[in-house]
């Protein structure tokens, strides 16, 4: 299946956000996975109450002696996106990373697909390396600033030599001008503008907020563009009858169908507890999620309605046009 891997040359330009959205974004009808793959250390377990008994950690051990089934180290976010935590401190996440260079293939190999958080790009990281060499499609982000998009093109040759598939970038912000004159002298295609949202990012993050204006927030949609230009060979869905699924389970409607539902913020489950991989996991008999607002699955920009290139946040560039 596909593996693609989302990281930064420096700082927090929002890797985590942009993978979780781009997991919980991704096309109906293909099982995926959000994989924290940071070497220094995982924030989804903390973002959204997951346990920190299994993930990443129980995966790469079981993987020593003979081949584990992902599911059975899966957690599932209410509305049902299947998440693979990583450990939460700097040390152990050194350690998974370690053990994550000899388990990254089998990673790559499972029946889902998997988008995999490797965090800021690292100079001793054989796991990270390891998945960044994997990947079909690796996305660098980087925000709008001068500093970041002047590490980005630092830091080229080094990407250049860590990633197997094709390298993307990614700018968070609105100035179309400066993230191509940096992609040009960086020699990377820009695949995307990605708005500015702090209402959306917060829901992202775990924070409450409103299903309706989540899923129709310009950060949704942008990220749910990427898919296109990823060229993940899977059929286009409605992209009405997507975002409808998409607000009323974020409002706490009825629940999604498996594959095209939004993912849930708040208290996760365990996949190898029962629930099934693909469906929303529900939380225990009377307990309520810890946060209001969930994560949209399979959002896809308006029926027909196309950016114009380079004029606004949110634009996809083909790639055809940055060959």
């Amino acid at each position: 299946m596909t593996l693609v891997a989302v990281c930064s040359c420096k700082g927090a330009p929002g890797v985590t956000t942009t993978a979780c959205l781009l997991a919980a974004t991704w096309p109906a009808g293909r099982p995926a996975l959000l994989a924290e793959c940071d070497p220094s250390g995982g924030d989804v377990a903390v973002r959204f109450g997951l346990s920190t008994r299994v993930g990443m950690a129980s995966y790469v051990v079981a993987q020593r002696h003979a081949r584990s089934p992902v599911d059975e180290h899966l957690q599932q976010l209410t509305g049902g996106l299947a998440v693979l935590a990583g450990p939460l401190g700097s040390d152990a996440a050194r350690a998974v990373d370690a053990e994550l260079a000899g388990a990254a293939g089998a990673l790559a190999d499972e029946s889902r697909d998997v988008v995999a958080d490797c965090g800021r790009l690292a100079a001793e990281a054989p796991g990270q390396r390891s998945v960044l060499q994997q990947a079909e499609d690796v996305l660098v982000v980087a925000d709008g600033a001068v500093a970041s998009l002047g590490h980005v093109r630092a830091g080229a040759e080094q990407l250049r030599s860590a990633a197997g598939g094709r390298l993307w970038l990614v700018v968070r912000g609105r100035d179309h001008r400066r993230a191509a004159e940096a992609a040009a002298m960086a020699e990377l295609p820009l695949l995307a503008l990605l708005p500015d949202d702090p209402a959306a990012a917060a829901v992202a993050c775990g924070a409450a907020g409103s299903g309706r204006s989540f899923s129709r927030s310009p950060l949704v949609r942008a990220v749910a563009a990427l898919h296109r230009s990823l060229a993940l060979r899977a059929p286009d869905p409605s992209a009405d009858a997507a975002a409808g699924t998409a607000a009323a389970a974020i409002a706490g409607g009825p629940a999604a169908a498996p594959g095209g539902g939004p993912a849930v913020p708040g208290r996760g489950a365990e996949t190898g507890t029962g629930a099934e991989p693909g469906r929303g996991a529900q939380p225990e008999r009377g307990a309520q999620p810890e946060r209001g607002a969930e994560l949209g699955r399979g959002v896809q920009p308006e029926r027909g309605a196309q950016p114009e290139r380079g004029a606004e946040p949110g634009t996809v560039v083909e790639p055809e046009s940055v060959a």
